[in-house]
């Protein structure tokens, strides 16, 4: 099942209604219809979804095109696709000024739609990733993260209490995420000088019981490396 969360802003509820079935059937958590711009403004603030299907004409003075700029804003990792009936210069203009990530014409086509969505999340994965990187984040999965800045691990937005030498040992992997780092490069990191290689490997277990994820591999005869994960 897909762990991706869509909020869909829909001024027609029949429409956003057989949205709803198609995303449920493709096993997207649909997390709210809402019909006006202030409204989807503001739940987006509240349920900070993955994805928005965004009609560009919504049922007060707030345009989708408006909202979409303000969330953005707000959280620019919430990705939008709009939705229109309108096939226009103009329409096309709001889209790529609110930085969406897909453009979808009234009658819906269900295959259309997923494809769009599937196209949309895997870009947004991307993009997360080159923002997390300005922002000196090193994203090890959906769920934990390295502050370089901080020297923190979080977990599910808490702080994991490493210990000097468990956050070096961090610190030293993530800044050569996806490389493998030898016993004796952490040593001499981390140490100051050749230890026991026992002594690396009972640390880093430590640190996988904290976290309780099995995230750093260890490379047989070598060392040790932290791989980012699909998120």
């Amino acid at each position: 099942m897909s762990n991706y969360t869509i909020l869909i802003a829909e001024d027609e509820l029949f429409s956003a209604q057989y949205l709803k079935n198609i995303l449920t059937k493709a096993d997207y958590e649909v997390v709210g219809i809402v019909t006006k711009g202030s409204a989807v403004i503001t739940k987006a603030g509240e349920l900070q979804p993955d994805l928005i299907l965004m009609d560009i004409m919504l049922a007060d003075n707030i345009s989708g095109s408006e909202a979409a700029l303000i969330i953005k804003q707000n959280n620019p990792k919430i990705g939008i696709i709009f939705i229109t009936a309108y096939a226009e210069d103009e329409m096309l203009e709001y889209a790529l000024e609110s930085n969406t990530y897909g453009y979808l014409l009234k009658p819906y086509k269900e295959l259309e739609i997923l494809a769009n969505i599937k196209i949309a999340l895997f870009k947004m994965k991307k993009d997360f990733r080159k923002l997390s990187y300005l922002e000196n984040k090193i994203i090890i999965d959906s769920e934990l993260y390295y502050d370089l800045d901080k020297k923190r691990l979080i977990l599910n937005e808490e702080e994991v209490f490493l210990g000097t030498k468990a956050q070096l040992i961090v610190d030293v992997l993530c800044k050569r995420i996806d490389t493998t780092v030898s016993s004796e490069q952490i040593s001499q990191i981390v140490w100051g000088e050749n230890i026991n290689k026992t002594t690396i490997r009972t640390t880093i277990n430590r640190i996988r019981n904290l976290v309780n994820k099995d995230f750093i591999a260890s490379v047989r005869g070598y060392g040790y490396m932290i791989q980012q994960q699909d998120t």
